[in-house]
């Protein structure tokens, strides 16, 4: 996936653009305006269930161009509602304004009618305490693993207009008329929109469900809620059951209660509160221990990654209950979880093979190594690290793939204040990320500080704190779209150093602790990251003192410096101080440009004998391979302006890695190759300057056996970890190996395995990658 493009000012979008400010132009007209309900209940049931009817036919685009399915419209007052539902002040339909927030205002509802998806929203029709209905449209909500995701959101039972559906809690309620088709009740908010039980302050006296006189209240509502459960309407059944818990059931029907409620929200994968009932029944139970219970906190610890509390609690299941599989099974993952968390101990050819898939998403716990955060936030190393230690291992806290993502459903997203048309593919993963919080599965203060400093579209700076109301975490989306927008990255599911069939898929992604708010940026970097799927992973690529903050290169320092600067002023910006900007700064333009012309040299020198036409395999045409005298000669015209483009730099390379003179210098390597035996010492010498050119330098230990099979080669200090050396090593070690300098060979492959740890995040892909290099060669690897 690549990073968002702005469409707007594209030809082919024009009439997009012209109906979104239209309906701008049209919103500001209206806004302010007392709304008027539709009068007629049965013609606005009768239209939405056209729009259902519509909605369940597979949907498709015209021309292959994506039908615009959201406009997005923010004005000042549109945050997320922070008060508790208790201190707003009820407000019915006929008293909303159009287009005009109304804080501090809470409108009760109830739904009458089945949802379904219309232009980009999830509707549904609703009607207040006076009768009086209307359209609900909710945005930016997502429930993943869930085939029931659409009545989960707006859960309705009963006969269609006949009442009965779940009673809702719009804070601070926004009616909308961007068009007729899209007029109603607009919530943006996933934390604006509350469910109602009965026994709640707000739940309206006349919607009550009145028992018949001897019947038990809590019983029967139990019983709704078995019945919605059996049907997977998990949310009503959530709904039935809080109602039975306030009607003051027994102690062994509160239980029952308990641990159906908390199966519904391991349903929707709502962790938190399916934990929190579960926890009540095993503080209730005392020496009696549950085995429902006691599961299904496990099952809700596991998935929050509390793996200590998820062991403790599987291991007094174990002990009451050892016959229970699925509780061995748990606790066998559990132990997996913890070894990976505490050790940092992963089965790395389980993770490659994930990471080969469409849309990988590997089972596995976070590892913070010999690092943690500093009080500034920054990721620091807590003792002296080694090069090629494992740092850091994050499963990223939402990740989207354009698999996931059908032809026939993909939108275009077009923000009418700021003027910006794209692809929907961002806000889809913003909608991710939102029911990640009301799932719980992600620290709800590390995930809001990123957001801190942040400009919320230009306007005001959050605080970069998580607020709480109503018992949940305020899912504010324009909060969440602005850190996805700063902090979510394209990613390859695998390196793309390590050589493959089949190019890695792409997906964007959302890392916390790996994001630039903690991990620095340096052109000289400390560590280097890679992913394997949706797992980041760091390494040291140097050895690291104790209190060094770890870096990584998020722009490429081969890239001119006024390039980098731009790249890493955009918000929320990264500063860089590293020597090698500030020697390039005092260095200058010229110098730099004249580097650029050398290497323009080197390429049109290069067209006498094309990089592509000097193969050296058996498979290589030599009829129209160029003779060996023109590539020594443009060999040698190579070489000296390689010497002309080194002798412009002072500094040494590990300081200022000489990226302008890699491509030069494989041309080079490639030249000696190819004039055979004679000129093979030449390609070593070459690809050894190559290395060097990038810092890394090294010790040969001269060999003191009769077999001449050459010396040992010792890494004696870290360059830059460009992908491109893992090549240049595999090289030296294959021209070592066929000149029968077998020691020399096998160190020149060690430290090539070392640098695909490093670079790639295992050395497993070495074997991947290079295994049948090897083979022609008849060299077990």
């Amino acid at each position: 996936m690549q990073a968002a493009e702005n469409l707007a000012n594209k030809e082919e979008f024009a009439p997009i653009v012209e109906y979104g400010n239209s309906v701008l132009s049209h919103l500001n007209l209206i806004r302010g305006r007392t709304v008027i309900p539709p009068s007629s209940r049965s013609a606005v049931l009768g239209a939405h269930e056209a729009n259902r009817v519509a909605s369940s036919v597979q949907r498709t685009t015209q021309d292959g161009v994506p039908n615009i399915t959201y406009i997005f419209h923010r004005s000042p007052a549109s945050s997320a509602e922070l008060s508790k539902k208790g201190e707003l002040k009820p407000i019915l339909l006929s008293e909303l304004k159009w287009c005009e927030r109304m804080t501090g205002r809470v409108l009760v509802v109830r739904v009458i009618a089945p949802p379904c998806v219309v232009e980009g929203a999830l509707c549904a029709v609703i009607e207040d305490t006076n009768g009086s209905v209307h359209i609900l449209r909710i945005y930016n909500t997502f429930y993943p693993g869930c085939a029931y995701g659409e009545r989960e959101i707006i859960p309705v039972w009963g006969n269609a207009g006949g009442g009965g559906g779940v009673a809702l809690a719009i804070k601070g309620p926004y009616c909308e008329a961007a068009t007729e088709a899209t007029s109603g009740v607009r919530v943006d908010h996933p934390s604006d929109l509350l469910y109602l039980s009965q026994g709640d302050d707000l739940y309206p006296n006349a919607w009550k469900t009145f028992f018949p006189k001897g019947s038990i209240p809590s019983e029967k509502l139990k019983d709704e809620g078995n019945e919605c459960f059996k049907s997977k309407s998990y949310r009503a059944a959530i709904c039935k059951y809080t109602s039975s818990l306030k009607r003051n059931p027994t102690d062994s029907l509160k239980t029952s209660v308990l641990l159906n409620r908390s199966q519904a929200y391991l349903q929707l994968e709502e962790f938190s509160n399916a934990a929190a009932d579960a926890e009540e029944i095993i503080a209730l139970s005392g020496d009696q221990p549950n085995e429902k219970a006691l599961y299904r906190a496990s099952r809700a610890h596991y998935a929050l990654g509390q793996y200590d509390r998820a062991l403790e609690l599987l291991q007094k299941l174990m002990a009451a209950f050892p016959q229970n599989r699925d509780a061995k099974s748990l606790l066998s993952k559990t132990k997996w979880r913890l070894d990976e968390n505490k050790l940092g101990k992963y089965d790395w050819s389980q993770l490659i093979e994930e990471a080969r898939k469409s849309a990988p998403r590997a089972e596995v716990a976070n590892y913070l190594g010999q690092v943690a955060l500093s009080e500034d936030g920054t990721v620091v190393a807590k003792g002296d690290i080694k090069a090629g230690e494992l740092l850091l291992c994050e499963k990223a806290t939402e990740i989207l793939y354009p698999t996931e993502i059908q032809d026939e459903n993909r939108e275009l997203v077009f923000d009418v204040t700021r003027g910006i048309l794209g692809q929907g593919e961002g806000w889809r993963l913003t909608q991710k990320i939102a029911s990640k919080i009301r799932s719980g599965a992600t620290s709800s203060d590390d995930l809001f500080g990123l957001a801190k400093n942040l400009k919320i579209f230009g306007e005001e700076s959050h605080s970069g704190k998580a607020i709480v109301s109503d018992k949940q975490v305020v899912a504010d989306i324009h909060v969440l779209e602005a850190i996805r927008e700063a902090y979510a990255i394209p990613f390859p599911t695998l390196h793309p150093a390590a050589p493959s069939n089949s190019p890695p898929a792409q997906g964007l992604g959302l890392w916390i602790i790996g994001s630039r708010v903690h991990v620095g940026h340096s052109c000289l970097p400390n560590a280097c990251r890679s992913f394997f799927g949706d797992i980041l992973v760091l390494r040291a690529c140097r050895d690291i003192k104790r209190g060094e903050l770890i870096s990584i290169t998020y722009i490429h320092p081969s890239l001119p410096l006024n390039e980098r600067r731009t790249e890493l002023a955009r918000p929320p910006g990264v500063p860089c101080t590293c020597k090698f900007c500030e020697i390039e700064e005092q260095e200058g333009t010229e110098l730099r440009q004249r580097r650029v012309d050398l290497v323009e040299k080197v390429k049109e020198i290069s067209q006498r004998a094309p990089a592509e036409m000097l193969r050296t395999d058996a498979g290589r045409d030599k009829s129209n391979s160029p003779d060996d005298a023109v590539v020594r000669e443009v060999a040698k015209e190579v070489a000296t302006l390689c010497d002309e483009l080194d002798a412009t730099y002072t500094q040494p390379s590990v300081d200022q890695p000489r990226f302008p003179l890699l491509e030069p210098l494989a041309y080079l390597f490639a030249c000696y190759l190819y004039l055979g035996p004679s000129s093979t010492e030449d390609a070593l010498r070459v690809n050894a300057r190559y290395l060097s050119a990038l810092g890394f330098s090294f010790q040969y230990v001269s060999d003191t056996g009769e077999k001449g099979e050459g010396g040992d080669m010792i890494l004696i200090q870290h360059g830059y970890y460009h992908p491109f050396i893992i090549k240049t090593l595999v090289q030296q070690a294959s021209v070592c190996w066929q000149l029968g300098k077998k020691r020399t060979a096998t160190a020149w492959k060690r430290i090539a395995e070392n640098s695909m740890e490093i670079i790639t995040g295992h050395r497993k892909l070495f074997r991947d990658g290079y295994q049948k290099v090897f083979e022609s060669l008849k060299w077990e690897i």
